[in-house]
């Protein structure tokens, strides 16, 4: 649905209008759910969309686009202002640490950027851009490479 909408927001802009997406997966959401249980995950689920609500304006888009991501539509957005935006939802998160089972532990999550106009002109393809933003981001915090569905493999790099 959310991909709906992207695209019929996408049809609306006129000369010169921009936006950009981020796509923002929760790092660990799996074992979370298998070490403290699907409702400990649904939990750490709402803090991640509190977090995104905080950081993003009334204007922007969000939405649960899979199982462990969710998108975020920022129109008007460039490159430094959707950075700017990603920074501040990582820090919100990380700034929430949940109690699971007596176990206290800090969220994170990896957030890709795309930019209409500079990495594809088609919401499609700025999503596979921001997924594969949301690996390097992943690799730059030195997390193991949990590749996202649809994202392109980088090349020289095994399937």
């Amino acid at each position: 649905q959310f991909s709906a909408q992207l695209a019929a927001a996408h049809r609306r802009l006129g000369p010169g209008d921009s936006y950009a997406v981020l796509l923002i997966d929760v790092d660990d959401l799996k074992d979370i759910n298998h070490r403290f249980g699907h409702e400990a995950g649904d939990r750490a689920l709402r803090a991640v969309a509190d977090a995104i609500r905080r950081a993003t304006r009334a204007a922007d888009g969000c939405a649960r686009f899979a199982s462990d991501e969710f998108v975020v539509y920022l129109p008007g957005g460039t490159r430094e202002s959707a950075g700017l935006i990603a920074n501040r939802i990582r820090h919100h998160v990380y700034s929430v640490t949940q109690d699971f089972d007596y176990a206290m532990r800090r969220l994170a999550v990896s957030v890709g950027v795309a930019v209409h106009g500079e990495d594809g002109s088609d919401p499609r393809v700025l999503l596979q851009a921001a997924a594969r933003a949301v690996l390097r981001d992943r690799e730059l915090r030195g997390l193991r490479d949990q590749r996202l569905p649809g994202a392109a493999v980088a090349p020289g790099r095994p399937a």
